[in-house]
């Protein structure tokens, strides 16, 4: 009796009952050549889709220069990098919740100031600034209403322009501007506007 290959059911000829037979042009070559043309179709078709899901993954992750991350030149880095940020922000919430009594803040140190300088309130609560010249601040909006600090450190006799903002009667706030003063800056912002109260000469 003839025999079938196990894959693709290919007729094979079984010499001792088919040897004496007429070649079957249909059954022994073409019905055969049918089913590898087939086959090979089928396998095309999957190849096209693994593609085109590729392009679409490629679409939407976009390039790998453009990941918002510090590491581009490997995505597997970039991806470790994204984990590594994701366990930290685990651990601070863990010490959040294991410490009811207290909210603890990383300070942000701006450095020197310059003649501009923005305060990122995304970045921390509180933050503190150098101030070496005449500087005018600009706010980078914290997410949600909340209060805010910035401790303010002169070295030498300069001015600070604040970015729009309200003060008790709307009477302007008297910074020390002088050498080795330091003052403290108490903000208060209800997502629209900042509330400012100032605290002067720190000693």
């Amino acid at each position: 009796m003839p025999q079938y290959t196990s894959n693709m059911d290919l007729y094979k000829v079984d010499l001792e009952t088919d040897g004496n037979s007429t070649f079957n042009i249909k059954t022994m070559l073409n019905d055969n050549w049918d089913k590898i043309d087939s086959k090979y179709d089928e396998q095309e078709g999957r190849i096209r889709g693994n593609s085109e899901v590729v392009n679409e993954v490629k679409e939407d992750i976009g390039d790998k220069s453009e990941l918002k991350t510090e590491e581009k030149s490997s995505l597997v880095g970039a991806v470790n990098e994204v984990s590594t940020g994701m366990a930290d922000i685990a651990n601070q919430k863990a010490n959040y919740i294991g410490n009811t009594k207290t909210i603890d803040f990383v300070q942000k140190d701006n450095g020197n100031s310059g003649s501009s300088k923005t305060i990122d309130w995304t970045q921390s609560n509180k933050q503190n600034i150098n101030v070496n010249a005449n500087t005018t601040l600009t706010f980078t909006s914290p997410n949600n209403a909340c209060n805010l600090m910035l401790v303010i450190t002169y070295t030498g006799t300069y001015t600070i322009t604040l970015p729009e903002h309200k003060t008790v009667g709307g009477n302007p706030l008297e910074f020390s501007s002088a050498d080795g003063k330091r003052d403290l800056l108490s903000l208060y912002y209800d997502g629209i506007d900042y509330y400012c109260m100032l605290s002067a000469d720190w000693q």
